[in-house]
Formats: C-alpha cells, structure tokens, sequence
C-alpha cells in the first residue's frame, strides 16, 4: 500500500486552482510536537467560526499534566489560532473533551479527569457557556458540574438481587454466549466468555465492594445480606463523541472501560436532570457515535475492543435512546480504534474511521446513501504503510453550508523511531468523497436488487403461440433480477424476468419509470421459462387474447422498481469474468443433439467496499438453453430450472444470481431425458439441471483473476427486421403489447453491445439458432463473449435464409420467425457494431 500525499496528487493533476477554498485535507491545527495529542473534537458556532479541543501531556491516564486544549479557526480565514486552554483540573488527567451546541444554542463541553490514574476512576464534567464567540481564547463559562451516572434500580442498602442494571448485563452477555456456541466457537474462545462475563457480571453487581446489606419483603420487613454496592459502575463513565439530539432531548454517548460497554446519559431539560439508558453489551464494544434514520430510529456504531472479526458492533434505539436492541456487528472493520459518524443533511450517513482490522496507518470516510444497509463510496484522509503515519479518533460534524469537518489525531513515525504528532483538519463536501481516492480514475460501482413477480392467483402458463394453460399450482416463484453497473458517466442496467420473452412494448414502459439511466443503456431479457404468464397477449384465431393486462402493467413497475433500487445500492466491485465448458447432463438440440454451444459465461461483481471486501454482490450466468423441464402443459406455474440455479448460487455465494440466456434457438433444451430417453418434467429435475449449472457456473469462476477498475461501455443502435411471416403479422396487429408494423412491414428493436472488463456482450431480441451464436462469438472481441438472447424484445427464432425452411424438422421454427431474412439482419448490424468498438481491456489496477 503506497503512501498518499493528498496536496501533492491535486496539484499535479491541476485541480487545486478550482478546489482550494472549498478542500482541506490533512491540514495541522498546530506545529508538530513530542507531546501526546489526541482525542478532538469541533464544532461549528452559530457564526460560521470553527472551535476545536483536544487533550494534550506528557500521556493520557498515566500523566497527571493532560489538559484540555483548543484553537479557533475564523470563518474565511486559513490558520488557525494560537491553542489556548479549555480546561485543566491541576494535578489529575483530563481526557477526552467532546463539544456541541444544544438547541438553545449553548455551547457544551463535557470531558472526564482520571481521579486515582485508572480508566475505572474516571468522573465526567461538564461547562456550558452563552459567550463562545470570541476571535480567541477559550469561551466565557457560565456554569460547570459533574455528570453523575446511576444506572440501575436504588441501591441505598445494596444491589438488590432483581436490580435492572445487573439483569440487563447478565442477559445480554448469555445471550452473546449462546450464540458463540452456536455458532461452534472454539473451544477457548468460550472460556474467555465465561471469563469475561464472570468479571464484568460482578463488577455489575457490586461485587467488589460487598457490604452489609437489606432485601426488602413483601410485609415491609427486610432481610439482612451481604450485598454489592455500585460505586464502580457509577464511576469510570468516559466520552468520545458528541451528543445528539430529539427535539430537546439530549443523548450523550458514554463508555466504561472497566465494565467493557457502552451507556448514554439523557436529559430532557439541558442538564438539569438527568437519566440513563439500558446498557448496550457485547464483548468490549464502547466510544458510541450516532446515525439517525428517517423513521426516527437511533443507530450507534461502536469500537470493538473485542475478539475477531474487528467490526464496529452496532445498536439501534427506537424510543429515542432510552433501550437499545442487541448487540451486532455491521460490515465495517475496526482495528480497536474511535470513529464517529454524522447524519448529514440529505439523510446520507457520513463515519470517519480506521477503515482496517489492525493498525491506524488508514484513516477513511465513507458515505452510507441507505441508512446503513450499504457504505457505497470511501475516500482516505490518510493512507500509509502498516507502522507508518497515523490518523486516528476522529470527529466529524458537516457546517450549515454543506461542508464536512473531521478533526483526527495524527502520529508521524520519525528515523529514529520517534513520533511527533498533532491535531489535524479536513474539510471537504460529499461529492469529493464520492470521487474516490487515486489519480482521478473513477471506479467500477454494481448495485443489485429484486422483486417477485409470482402472480397470486395464479395465473395460466404460456409456452408459446397458443392459448396458455389454466396453472393449478406452482413450483418456485417468479422474480425480477436487476443489475446495475456505472463507471464513470456510464450506466447500464442488465434486468433479467422469469417468462418466456419480455417484448419492448412493457420494456420501454419500465424504462420510462427508471430514473438516472439513459433508457438504451436498460437491458431488459426474459429467462424463457415455459411455465409463467403470458406476457406476449397472443391471440387466438379470431383476435382475442386471455392475457392479464392488469398482471403485466404490475410487472412493468416491478422491473423499474428493482432497477431504481440497485441504483441506489451501488458500490465500488471489482469483477470476476470467465467462460468455460459446462459440463454434465445440462442441454441438448432436440434437432441434432451436439449442435448446441456447452461454453457457459459468468460476470461476478465482487465488493470492495471496507468490511465486506471480497464478498459477492451478484454473479450472472450466460448459457443457452431452453427451460422448459415443466413447460407449459403441465398447468405448473415456475421458474423451471432457472429457480433452482438462483438458489443454488445465492446459498452459495451470499450475492444476488441472474440467469441470462443465449442463442439457444433451433430447440436447444433441456438435457431431462431419462434412461430410456423420455422426458422427466418434474421439479426434481429442475433442480438437478439448475444445480448442476450453478455448480459449474462456480466452478468456471472460481479461479477467475480479480478486475479491479473494469472498463465499462454501452454502444446501441436501432435496427429494423422485416416481417415477412404471416402468422407473425396477424400476432403483432392483434396483440396489445407487441411492435406495431410500419407500411414497410418492418418492426424496429435495440441492439447493445457492452464493454465490461475483458468481455464483450451482445444482445439477440429473439431465440437465435447455435450456428448464429458460434459466428457472432467468433467474430466479436472479447477474452470472453456473451450473447443475451430475448433481450429488449422477443421476435421468436432468428435464422439465417440458408437455414430457413431448410428440412422438415426447421418448418415450426421458420414459422414462428419474423422470415427468412432476420438472422442477415441481425448478423449485418452486430457485425459493423463489433467492428465499431474497441478490443476490451481492464483498467490499471
């Protein structure tokens, strides 16, 4: 990992001359020194000026000269005042301040001075003031008191046996255990649970300070016991970030090192009262920060100080900070080392963090567009070397124009293995943090979502021209599958639909829903299940159709439902793309057994956000065939063999599948003959095929080399088909959700052709025969070529005039074409497409 000179990087690339008044990154409050400074804090005053603190001595609970310092930095000015003084109890260590405004606009400071040089003798303290807004110096205080924590039930005669805080310790440690052995931890990671709640349970107790004490009875009499006292867990309560607010209501987050969790002091009326909430226990999980949900909802990220896997643990609160839900880790790594985070004002989530499992030597912020559920974009304050520079236990606050302000503690290693260190400043807005770190390149992003579309009730099943079957049940259920890349100004959705074929007449009405992308860049195909809706409105002999309309049109806001979705789940991936032969009893050509393509095609989107690295986002799979296992005549509505695939992938991987057919046309099908060569047309041999595909699908990709920084590009075109068929032409003028011909008897569709990574993809609107699918991959340019057949439209099979009505067994795939002369077509405009584009690469990594 190279080092990052941030100033040095914007220079050569000229875009200081733009940024500078708006970005500062990296920028010293203050000369570095051989004292121990850490723990900021800022905060924004009503003026525009920024107040910043820290604790600054010869070390931290061991150095009875730590101080609490600050500086000033004047709205439109660039330096920094002279650090001044906020606070110093003579003699003992003060550690830890945290600053805020209340809703009165009273500026707080609240810190803890080290009584007897322990965490657990810890008091916390806090000053309010009214006249902050100085040029310089510390802020005029106006009063000054000590926070004085009593979790729990009284206690005048001891710590009664059913005492709250005590049960709620216990409880959320055994729950913790039970899951550890669940989970089969080892067998020593258990006894340091025990350990573990054995000290902290009595420390909860009061075990160690036990005294003579009383139970109360019923009656009114009391029975004598020895009995805890809670001075520790009155004591050793420390801070780390600022509070937030509910109205009035404040909720400051504290922590005990000593009792390893975490608590939050509450008061409704600015101090003079206050209340604590339940304790939120995990296994040493402390120095809380705060998210807000829209709905109300508190969400509070922690440091672990805890066993693997270094996750910051996370709580929710929805009765505004008074209980909290149980512990859990999230997805983002954390070393042992403090954050925070902040609530902007879009309702984005903003954490500024040590973005590593161990070492403080990467210092991020990442931005959360979904409340938490993904960190789709992360840039580094600070990136060095494991035992290098150091940035670490940040604050973060955004000013009223937008802007974001992080104040963090940073460490230089010197020759001599010496550190010099100071606070330093950031100041940025959310876009350059979407801008991503590194030379100016912009990164590969996926988003992936669903909707089932199984109809309730059900309704008929259609295979094809005809009129459909009644459905009695169903196997498996339905679904949208969207995928959505964006690389650059580029993006492109890929949208698979369990049914037959999708026509372009419901593509384009979901197109018109989907926000953020150019409608020729959706890809909409349909996995061609013989056993779902119909979704072409066929007619039968005298013009009528029994399709559900009504069915369709929900569908229509399905698709652009899961579509606008992966948008807003996008986050950085790199891919995994690999083509091999499938191998097994998959597919087969009912008209001449070999003459089908066994090269099965697989894009993986593999995270790269902090926390959930290497994780599969989605994986699609390209192959031809036919699913029609059940097909239509069984009255079975299903996904058919494509069902099981998705399972079969998604257990496997923990990402989304999609299912992508190809030029399957001229009846390649699936391979479920049995021994005597019969067709099996269960739902057994549905899932054999379907796991038998996903399963080599795995296998190809496995071993696939990592993309990082995979090009993408979208190329489309509009090509006209003839329609030479009369079935076809009384299919289309009667059909409600089929193509209108134009006078020429012709009916326009989409090509695309996508650059992603080292493949190539094309797309097929209709069932093209294998020998078109092996030209088209000859000559297209990718290390790998997909084809998407039944994609942006469903002009049934596609055939070269050669083929057409060539022997008997091509009279009903000739029939139901558009005419002799569509695969021409199609091989002409993909061709000049392929010859238009450039040969794929992947970016430098």
């Amino acid at each position: 990992m190279r080092k990052i000179n941030l100033l040095c990087l914007f220079l050569l690339l000229g875009f200081l001359p733009v940024i500078a008044q708006e970005i500062t990154i990296g920028e010293s409050i203050f000369p570095l020194q051989t004292e121990h400074t850490h723990g900021s804090t800022i905060v924004e005053l009503p003026n525009g000026d920024l107040l910043t603190a820290w604790f600054q001595g010869t070390g931290e609970r061991w150095a009875d000269d730590v101080r609490i310092m600050g500086a000033r930095l004047k709205k439109g000015s660039n330096k920094w005042t002279t650090p001044f003084v906020m606070a110093d109890v003579p003699d003992f260590p003060d550690i830890n301040p945290v600053l805020f405004l209340d809703t009165r606009e009273r500026l707080w400071l609240v810190w803890y001075t080290v009584i007897a040089n322990q965490w657990e003798t810890s008091l916390l303290k806090y000053r309010i003031s009214d006249d902050y807004q100085q040029a310089d110096g510390p802020p005029n205080w106006q009063w000054q008191d000590v926070i004085h924590v009593k979790p729990g039930g009284p206690t005048e005669r001891g710590i009664l046996p059913d005492d709250t805080f005590a049960q709620s310790v216990e409880e959320q440690l055994d729950a913790f255990g039970r899951e550890l052995i669940e989970q089969g931890a080892a067998e020593k990671m258990v006894e340091a649970w025990v350990a573990f709640k054995k000290d902290i349970v009595g420390k909860a107790k009061g075990e160690n300070m036990i005294r003579s004490g009383r139970i109360p009875k019923d009656d009114g009499s009391y029975e004598s016991a020895r009995l805890g006292y809670p001075y520790f867990r009155r004591m050793g309560w420390q801070t780390k970030n600022k509070a937030v607010f509910v109205g009035d209501r404040m909720i400051l987050p504290l922590y005990s090192d000593g009792l390893e969790m975490t608590l939050f002091a509450i008061t409704d009326d600015f101090g003079e009262h206050w209340k604590f909430s339940t304790p939120v226990v995990g296994i040493a999980n402390i120095q809380a920060s705060i998210a807000k949900k829209n709905d109300g909802t508190l969400v509070a990220y922690m440091r672990d100080n805890g066993p693997p896997p270094q996750r910051h643990p996370m709580s929710l609160s929805r009765d505004n900070g008074l209980t909290w839900s149980p512990v859990e880790d999230s997805e983002l790594p954390n070393p042992g080392s403090g954050s925070d985070i902040v609530t902007l004002s879009n309702g984005h989530w903003l954490i500024a963090y040590n973005d590593t499992e161990d070492g403080r030597h990467s210092l991020a912020v990442s931005i959360s567009m979904d409340e938490g559920k993904s960190w789709a974009y992360t840039r580094h304050l600070l990136l060095d070397e494991p035992g290098g520079d150091t940035g670490a236990y940040p604050s973060v606050i955004q000013g009223k124009d937008g802007r974001i302000h992080v104040v963090y503690s940073f460490a230089g290693r010197k020759e001599d293995d010496e550190r010099s260190a100071n606070i330093r400043h950031a100041a940025f807005d959310e876009d350059w943090v979407i801008a991503g770190d590194g030379d100016g390149t912009t990164v590969l992003k996926a988003g992936a979502a669903l909707r089932m579309i199984t109809p309730d009730p059900l309704l008929p099943v259609s295979g094809g021209v005809g009129i459909p079957k009644p459905a009695t049940e169903k196997k498996g259920d339905l679904y949208v599958r969207a995928l959505v890349l964006e690389k650059g100004g580029e993006r492109v959705a890929i949208v698979n639909i369990d049914n037959l074929g999708w026509p372009s007449v419901l593509g384009d009405r979901s197109r018109a829903l989907i926000k953020g992308i150019p409608p020729e860049n959706i890809l909409i195909g349909a996995t061609h299940t013989h056993s779902g809706p119909d979704a072409y409105a066929f007619p039968d002999e005298q013009g009528n159709t029994k399709a559900d309309l009504d069915y369709l049109n929900w569908c229509v806001q399905q698709v652009a439902d899961a579509v606008n979705e992966a948008i807003e789940q996008l986050e950085p991936v790199a891919l995994k793309i690999a083509e091999g032969e499938a191998k097994g009893q998959i597919a087969y050509n009912y008209y001449a057994e070999q003459l089908y393509d066994p090269r099965c095609d697989v894009i993986q989107a593999i995270r790269m956000n902090p926390g959930n690295r290497g994780k599969v986002l989605a994986t699609l799979v390209n192959y031809a065939i036919h699913p029609e296992v059940i097909g239509s005549k069984r009255g079975i509505l299903s996904p058919d063999l494509c069902g099981p695939l998705y399972e079969r992938i998604e257990s496997q991987t923990g990402g989304m599948a999609l299912f992508m057919n190809g030029a399957q046309g001229g009846m390649v099908t699936a391979d479920n003959r049995g021994d005597g060569h019969e067709d099996i047309g269960t739902w057994e041999e549905c899932i054999r095929i379907g796991h038998l595909l996903a399963d080599e699908a795995l296998r190809i990709v496995k071993d696939a080399p990592l993309q990082e920084n995979a090009a993408l590009q979208c190329m489309s075109r509009r090509v006209a088909f003839p329609v030479d068929s009369e079935m076809m032409r009384f299919i289309m003028e009667h059909s409600p959700l089929l193509g209108k011909l134009s006078s020429d008897h012709t009916v326009s569709t989409q090509l695309n052709l996508l650059q992603i990574g080292t493949a190539q993809v094309l797309t097929i609107p209709g069932e093209a025969l294998p020998n078109i699918g092996f030209y088209l991959k000859r000559n297209m340019k990718g290390q790998q070529n997909l084809l998407f057949g039944l994609t942006n439209d469903a002009f049934g099979y596609i055939l070269t005039r050669e083929d057409f009505n060539s022997f008997k067994r091509y009279e009903y795939i000739s029939r139901t074409s558009l005419g002799e002369r569509t695969g021409d077509v199609l091989i002409k405009n993909a061709l000049e497409m392929i010859g238009q584009s450039a040969t794929p690469a992947v970016a430098e990594k």
